[in-house]
């Protein structure tokens, strides 16, 4: 029966045995931690809740069909197992499910679930470094155009050209000065 149990477990991700929990297969997302500069992995995780809720239909034709009885044995079967269970949990204390997990009795009706694998050893932390490279070419989109970040940077950096003027000044100094001389010379005539 445990080898059923897991093979359901393993293509539906969840699996409800009554009087005992919900088994649900899932992953925690991925996570970014900014100032420690570190990429967190998406890791697979098994939860446990310890809900009273009836299994599925579909758990029935499964265990019919993998145990070759008809649905009535089969629920019949799997209810037996899952009393044998719920009696081995007030007896022992714990009940270990291959592939899955172990749960160990606390309380009265809490549970502790302990999944069988941490996998998280195999998913290793990876460290997120920043990397610049200087005279790297790529499109930028400014407005409604694109332009090429060499582009960008000219025009940014592109110094702009004064208009030389000194030339007015010299005009204006040159026509003083013909003025004062010609002033003098007429004044002395």
């Amino acid at each position: 029966m445990y080898d059923c149990l897991y093979k359901y477990f393993s293509l539906y991700k969840h699996i409800t045995i009554p009087g005992i929990g919900t088994f649900t297969a899932g992953t925690e997302n991925a996570r970014l931690d900014f100032t420690a500069k570190l990429i967190y992995p998406s890791i697979p995780l098994i939860s446990y809740t310890a809900e009273k809720i009836a299994p599925e239909r579909k758990l029935f034709s499964f265990l019919s069909s993998h145990l070759q009885v008809d649905e009535v044995n089969a629920i019949r079967k799997f209810n037996d197992f899952a009393g044998t269970l719920k009696e081995e949990l007030n007896t022992n204390g714990t009940i270990i499910l291959p592939g899955i997990g172990k749960l160990i009795k606390q309380f009265s009706d809490t549970f502790t679930f302990l999944p069988e694998q941490d996998v998280a050893a195999y998913y290793p932390v990876l460290t997120a470094e920043r990397v610049l490279r200087k005279n790297a070419e790529h499109t930028v989109r400014v407005g409604e155009d694109e332009k090429t970040s060499t582009e960008m940077h000219e025009q940014l950096n592109a110094e702009e050209v004064k208009k030389e003027r000194w030339w007015i000044a010299a005009v204006i100094l040159t026509t003083i000065a013909i003025g004062a001389i010609v002033l003098h010379f007429y004044t002395r005539q």
